[in-house]
């Protein structure tokens, strides 16, 4: 089973009346719908996936002295591939920066296609993990990679 993840940033400035005006509907240079696109694979061969809502992230991880730290971001929505291994990877978002959020399948790949909000300061710690700032655990703040703002 092949996975593709899509993270888009919507634009607030975004101009939908200008795009339907001028460039049918679509973005333009000077107008584009999103900020930013992240695409990303899951790798190996997963044997299912899963999208769990109201759920809850466990960030891991080691500090820059040596430290171990583990934290439970509640309120995400977790993209779950399992493996035949056993092997579990998680990509997560809060829940509340989430936009839209849709599933299909084109030619034996699926295709998630994550669109966040704009305007909300999150955290983007991990490669695939979104946090609202809020939620996130304030004596990382100054290690995390700050976005939105």
């Amino acid at each position: 089973m092949k996975i593709t993840v899509n993270f888009k940033l919507l634009n607030k400035d975004f101009d939908q009346e200008l795009a339907d005006n001028f460039f049918e509907g679509q973005e333009a240079d000077g107008n584009p719908k999103f900020q930013w696109e992240d695409e990303m694979s899951f790798t190996g061969d997963p044997v299912d996936f899963k999208i769990l809502n109201h759920d809850f992230f466990k960030l891991n991880g080691v500090l820059p002295n040596g430290e171990s730290f583990s934290f439970d971001i509640w309120d995400t929505t977790i993209l779950r591939a399992f493996y035949k291994n056993g092997q579990i990877t998680d990509l997560a978002v809060s829940k509340k920066l989430v936009k839209d959020l849709k599933r299909t399948t084109q030619n034996e790949v699926q295709l998630i296609n994550v669109i966040l909000k704009d305007g909300l300061p999150f955290v983007n710690p991990l490669n695939g993990v979104y946090i609202l700032k809020k939620d996130f655990p304030q004596e990382l703040l100054k290690f995390a990679n700050e976005k939105n703002e």
